[in-house]
């Protein structure tokens, strides 16, 4: 489909700067199929991103999708009911992993979509804040009487923890996002980010079908020594490496609902793939689906 080149850009890579570049896919959108965008490959530092990509103004719209999950408190069937109870699972071992920080009990949650999580944590007594720049999700974050904004900008710091749950794959300038965040963070605070990971073995079996490819809403596509690089740019020391062991299984769900050119034997071994990648992940995080990196500010 022909892009309309005033909404869309061609950026530099958002890892190391380069504009050198080999094509990668072609994926298409999984709400409107018609739309297909191109993921590159960085020849500089083999970075995978969305090249040509929609600007900051005009990608809200591919937001709006009904069946678009992050942002629903509704049902959407059989895929909306799995991904509430990844999220409800997942959850909980996030709250198991704050509990054990020490410092200030003051979370933020960047991308805190409908609120769902800084809801768990503020009824473990937690002070929690949100930014969420999509207007619908906002709105129903706020109704549940959750401090949530619309910009990086209007936070209040210092935090003892900030969280982005799938959140830097869709940013634009993560970098600077991160250098924000550095300054919203108490000097013995906790950032922990999550995020696909193009390694891991159910990206592999997919390829362009990958739910988690999500073009265009996933600008970047980050493996861990991308997140190493983008750690030591910001200022930040990855302390430790963990997972989101139920993202797999959800993954591999929605990647086989879309898939167009699987061959019937892959369709009927594919919900094993979920399995395959989450001992996988066990094994080996960084080849986990989604790994959670505990990022720490680098002491001088």
């Amino acid at each position: 489909m022909q892009q309309n080149t005033e909404l869309f850009e061609q950026p530099p890579c958002p890892i190391c700067g380069s504009d050198s570049y080999r094509p990668f896919l072609q994926v298409a959108d999984r709400f409107r199929p018609e739309e297909r965008f191109r993921l590159v490959r960085c020849t500089s530092c083999g970075l995978i991103y969305l090249n040509p990509r929609p600007t900051e103004q005009a990608i809200l719209k591919y937001y709006q999708a009904a069946d678009y999950d992050p942002h629903s408190e509704g049902g959407h069937g059989l895929s909306g009911k799995l991904y509430r109870l990844a999220r409800f699972l997942n959850t909980l071992l996030k709250l198991h992993w704050l509990s054990s920080f020490s410092g200030p009990r003051r979370a933020l949650d960047v991308g805190c979509g409908t609120g769902y999580f800084l809801q768990m944590l503020r009824k473990k007594g937690w002070e929690v804040a949100g930014v969420e720049p999509v207007p619908v999700a906002q709105r129903l974050a706020q109704q549940k009487g959750l401090n949530v904004v619309s910009r990086l900008d209007e936070a209040q710091g210092p935090f003892g923890v900030i969280t982005l749950w799938h959140v830097l794959e869709h940013l634009h300038n993560p970098a600077d996002t991160l250098r924000q965040l550095d300054r919203l963070l108490a000097a013995d605070g906790w950032l922990l980010l999550s995020m696909p990971n193009p390694l891991c073995l159910d990206a592999q079996y997919f390829g362009p079908s990958w739910v988690a490819y999500d073009a265009p809403r996933h600008l970047v596509h980050y493996r861990p020594q991308d997140v190493e690089h983008l750690a030591r740019q910001t200022g930040f020391t990855i302390f430790r490496l963990a997972m989101l062991p139920f993202d797999p299984v959800y993954n591999v769900f929605l990647s086989l609902q879309q898939s167009t050119s699987l061959s019937l034997s892959q369709i009927i071994s594919g919900p094993s793939m979920g399995i395959r990648s989450l001992l996988d992940g066990i094994r080996h995080p960084k080849l986990a689906s989604s790994p959670v990196y505990f990022f720490r500010k680098t002491k001088n």
